[in-house]
């Protein structure tokens, strides 16, 4: 048996200037590029980097091959690559892994291609196979737009058209993760321009009706979406994406109302600056996402112990770590993370690209992946196997020595994790 050469993805690694301190830019190995080819310099490494992915039912065993590297000048180079393929398929992942995303329609500008219908499909198409390839199962959405405001019916008529191009990917494809959704710009630039009082009899019922339309255009997409109620609340120096605990409960008590609309909202901790707690929002709320730290002890405790809500992580990094056996050991549903590909960023000009901050990069028809994302998708894998094995020991026998082992090794697991 041989692995067909189309399940290897060849990349050159790309070092990207990037800010170290004042105006001073370092080298760093960024960004998969998709082609081999390159002309070195002397006394300058150049990074390569492989991708496998077998396919479902690929036959067991060890297939031994090697990857040469062949300059114009001089010997190649041959390594010996030896890969083992287990007699299992490992199944998609159960974990609700996603990252805050402006969209294909942000990154690549789509809006500017109107009348060129296959280019939009394709670019979102591609957006939403990269984040399946690397595990990633749930997707940030942007929001409707606001047709008409009507002031008298206290009714907001919403266009969901772009909303529909990024859902038809998702059900081509199959990415059952929730999703998130937000309302907080209706909010901050729709409702307040036209003269609603936050909260009040008539602002309700707008937002009432926002939240009604979103609910029923998920039903009818057959998508499983949570609504994101602002983000990290807080009691000072809020922006416009915060509010605080008298508000978040007020908005949280509205989106009740809706049944069958679920919601999340991103406390950093427990208590806020003043020691008074959050967690009273926790019944209000169908995921609690917080920081893993211990300022978000009562809140993991609410959630996985008490399970009044489900937990995500988020924010803990672009690091396999975080993305599978900690997410394990925190018996959290899902982690997101800051940010797929959000700063539209020139990865040829340096001044541009000061941080590496996103997970991918918008190229022409697609995404740059980064390495740092390479890591998110091992980690999600290593969930896969821990998903994988747990299932299978439900039905196996107690006195079942292999059994034993593998209950054996979750234990030291569990116990050597950190908190």
């Amino acid at each position: 048996h041989k692995l067909p050469a189309e399940a290897f993805e060849r990349f050159l690694v790309k070092c990207v200037p990037q800010q170290a301190a004042g105006s001073w830019y370092e080298p760093i190995p960024t960004l998969l590029f998709p082609y081999f080819d390159k002309e070195l310099k002397q006394e300058w490494s150049q990074q390569y980097w492989l991708r496998l992915r077998v396919s479902p039912g690929t036959p067991a065993g060890v297939y031994k091959g090697e990857v040469s590297i062949e300059p114009e000048r001089g010997e190649k180079a041959l390594i010996p690559v030896a890969v083992t393929v287990y007699p299992f398929d490992l199944p998609k992942t159960k974990t609700e892994c996603g990252m805050w995303n402006n969209t294909a329609f942000g990154s690549h500008g789509l809006d500017h291609f109107k009348d060129n219908a296959d280019y939009v499909t394709a670019v979102l198409d591609a957006e939403i196979k990269d984040m399946l390839d690397h595990g990633l199962n749930g997707y940030c959405f942007g929001q409707p737009r606001a047709v008409k405001y009507d002031t008298q019916n206290h009714t907001v008529q919403l266009d969901f058209s772009h909303l529909d191009q990024l859902a038809a990917p998702m059900q081509k494809r199959g990415m059952p993760g929730r999703h998130l959704f937000s309302f907080g710009n209706f909010v901050n630039y729709g409702l307040f321009k036209h003269g609603y009082k936050e909260h009040s009899p008539e602002f309700n019922q707008a937002l009432k009706n926002i939240l009604v339309q979103y609910r029923d255009w998920m039903k009818e997409r057959g998508l499983n979406g949570l609504m994101m109620v602002f983000d990290e609340p807080r009691e000072t120096e809020l922006n416009p994406w915060n509010r605080n605990r008298v508000d978040m409960i007020k908005y949280l008590k509205l989106c009740r109302e809706v049944p069958g609309l679920q919601t999340t909202t991103t406390p950093m901790g427990d208590r806020d600056g003043f020691n008074r707690p959050y967690t009273l929002m926790t019944p209000l709320l169908d995921v609690v996402a917080t920081h893993s730290w211990p300022r978000s002890d009562d809140f993991a405790y609410l959630c996985t112990v008490e399970k009044l809500a489900d937990m995500w992580t988020y924010n803990n990094g672009f690091t396999r770590f975080a993305h599978g056996f900690y997410l394990w050991k925190a018996k959290a549903l899902g982690h997101w993370q800051w940010v797929y590909s959000w700063e539209v960023a020139n990865a040829h000009v340096p001044v541009f690209f000061a941080r590496d901050t996103s997970a991918a990069y918008a190229f022409p028809g697609g995404f740059l992946d980064t390495l740092k994302y390479e890591h998110v998708a091992e980690g999600i894998d290593d969930h896969r196997y821990l998903e994988l094995l747990e299932s299978m020991l439900k039905d196996a026998p107690k006195d079942d020595a292999f059994a034993k082992d593998a209950r054996a090794f979750l234990k030291v697991l569990e116990e050597f994790l950190p908190q």
